[in-house]
């Protein structure tokens, strides 16, 4: 769930190297969540088990971690509420909650050098498969499953499957940038500069 387009693009995330004829793709979604401090995830899994809803690692966040590049924010998505998970998780950690769209249900909370950033399903989508599939392009509309309780270690236990509606996960195997929708651009043409910029970056084509 990008809610900010520039984050994709942040310095914190260590850039491709020049080579990029053959991209190095993780799958294995228990490495995702090791690579964040086990205090923010416990703490997430904590705050999900609070409201009682599932939480969903989703969008950028998935899609960098894919493509081994390393990332400090992590992109969430809820059924409904953003703000008041925002709220319960900045409280939590001692954490700064920042509302970013109260409209839209978007809120961001910042913990040491890390974004989390909070998002209500979207257009009245019903499940998480619907509201992936409103993304923008198919490399951002992957999710997974946050394990609740959090278990220690996935060494024991299964790892989350990554929820893949619209064929991302081939997509960025294959190097291609394409929209879930016609209708994406119709709704929010600055899409198609993102479009633009994330084939500079990632050096893709627009399919």
């Amino acid at each position: 769930m990008d809610i900010h387009p520039e984050n994709s693009f942040r310095s914190r995330v260590h850039p491709l190297p020049p080579d990029n004829d053959v991209l190095i793709m993780g799958t294995d979604t228990g490495k995702l969540l090791e690579q964040f401090p086990q205090t923010l995830i416990e703490a997430l899994a904590a705050v999900a088990q609070r409201q009682g809803l599932p939480c969903y690692i989703a969008g950028g966040t998935i899609r960098d971690w894919i493509m081994g590049r390393q990332s400090r924010d992590l992109d969430i998505t809820v059924a409904r509420g953003g703000f008041s998970w925002a709220r319960d998780l900045a409280l939590q950690l001692g954490a700064r909650f920042v509302p970013m769209d109260e409209e839209e249900d978007v809120a961001r909370v910042v913990w040491h050098d890390i974004c989390v950033d909070f998002s209500s399903f979207r257009e009245g989508a019903q499940t998480i498969e619907e509201d992936l599939g409103k993304r923008d392009f198919t490399i951002n509309s992957m999710g997974i499953l946050l394990p609740v309780p959090h278990p220690a270690s996935f060494s024991s236990v299964a790892a989350p499957a990554i929820i893949d509606p619209a064929g991302g996960l081939g997509d960025l195997r294959d190097g291609i940038i394409r929209a879930t929708s016609p209708a994406v651009f119709v709704s929010d043409p600055v899409r198609l500069l993102r479009a633009y910029r994330f084939m500079a970056v990632f050096r893709f084509r627009i399919e």
